[in-house]
């Protein structure tokens, strides 16, 4: 389950909720101490935390949405139509963790832009690395170099 560290839980709930998350529950040991949120949207949960060094700072997720022009436009932000992924787009929540946004894959019969683009051929080419080869296997009696 993903930690995010927030500075201010009900802020960071307002924001996640523009994503369609809800506050499942909050927990605080006592009044003045940081509050711990769980936030869910159907099967998928986030912990946002007050706590220091409950999670780093800028941490980034991966995240499907249903109408990825929907949540740009929501949080006005263009879509990014070559993505590693597909297409996407990139979110900055109000305490600097990052959301990467993307279409969710769609059913079996058909193909999303994110399963399909998301080949290892095409990262390869897109970071401009050379095609990778498997590691060579040793004999059992050959001494590994």
């Amino acid at each position: 389950m993903p930690v995010l560290y927030v500075e201010d839980a009900a802020r960071a709930l307002a924001w996640y909720e523009r994503l369609g998350f809800a506050k499942e529950w909050e927990h605080q040991f006592e009044p003045g101490f940081p509050w711990f949120v769980s936030v869910a949207r159907s099967n998928v949960r986030l912990y946002l935390s007050e706590h220091k060094g409950d999670a780093r700072p800028d941490t980034l997720i991966h995240l499907y949405v249903k109408n990825i022009d929907d949540v740009a436009k929501e949080f006005g932000v263009a879509v990014d139509e070559e993505g590693l992924a597909g297409r996407e787009c990139a979110l900055v929540d109000p305490d600097g963790n990052h959301v990467a946004a993307r279409p969710a894959p769609t059913s079996s019969a058909g193909k999303s832009d994110a399963s399909r683009a998301f080949s290892t051929r095409k990262l390869h080419k897109r970071l401009h690395l050379a095609p990778q080869r498997p590691p060579r296997r040793l004999n059992t009696y050959e001494k590994s170099p």
